[in-house]
């Protein structure tokens, strides 16, 4: 806590018993996961404890609402908002997968939280379907499983009530090549290397269609430069 390294001799290590006793292993788990970066470490804080139960109760109560959904029947056509659902999905699989292999568990901790940001919203978006929503729910509970062992085990049977096996026996997630990319992607705008906004382009769009969509940003101004970098940025200098 004191944001030096653990030592016996400074007498400032940090028992993990009482942790385990008050929120699980689970918890502690992916609080050590989530809050520190693998190799330089972090200052240990009590406090951060909450917002790690707060989102294992979101993953649990999205497995209620996919269990709802799947009794309720809820089919509707796929859209525009299940299509960039699945593209949230399939990037988390992709950058998941990639942060266990590098070690780097903080990201991948980070992509899991941002896929179940992703799907409240799709849930309150309203005309889910309850395939998609399934689908979405089970592979995040695939992807946490081995920083979540515990409580992936039970988020699994909860989805599948008939399943026999544990967690461990199912497939890992492999990322769908054609759903890692946008239809449609939210590029900076800049004058003179400043945030003045932001514009909605197709994914991929080139700079003359780019700098159309933006120019009512440069209001007349003479522009000498123009710098763009496709899906991220347009930069006018004037």
């Amino acid at each position: 806590p004191d944001g030096t390294k653990m030592s016996k001799s400074r007498g400032n290590i940090v028992e993990p018993d009482k942790y385990v006793a008050e929120y699980g292993s689970d918890i502690l788990r992916l609080y050590m996961l989530f809050g520190f970066n693998y190799v330089d470490g972090g200052p240990w804080n009590d406090s951060a404890f909450r917002s790690t139960v707060r989102f294992v109760d979101r993953v649990t109560n999205l497995i209620t609402a996919c269990q709802t959904a799947l009794r309720s029947e809820e089919y509707t056509e796929m859209g525009r908002t299940d299509k960039n659902l699945l593209i949230k999905l399939n990037r988390t699989i992709k950058s998941v997968a990639e942060g266990l292999e590098n070690f780097s568990f903080n990201t991948a901790v980070a992509r899991c939280m941002e896929l179940t940001n992703a799907i409240y919203e799709y849930l309150a978006s309203g005309g889910i379907n309850a395939i998609l929503l399934y689908e979405c729910v089970y592979k995040l509970v695939l992807l946490l499983a081995p920083m979540q062992p515990h409580f992936g085990e039970e988020w699994f049977h909860a989805l599948n009530p008939d399943a026999h096996g544990s967690v461990f026996d199912e497939q890992f997630p492999a990322a769908d090549e054609k759903y890692l990319l946008y239809d449609e992607v939210e590029i900076v705008v800049q004058i003179n290397s400043k945030i003045v906004g932001r514009v909605t382009l197709p994914t991929d769009s080139a700079q003359p269609d780019a700098e159309k969509t933006a120019k009512h940003f440069v209001a007349g101004r003479k522009i000498k430069k123009t710098i763009y970098i496709p899906n991220k940025l347009i930069n006018y200098i004037v």
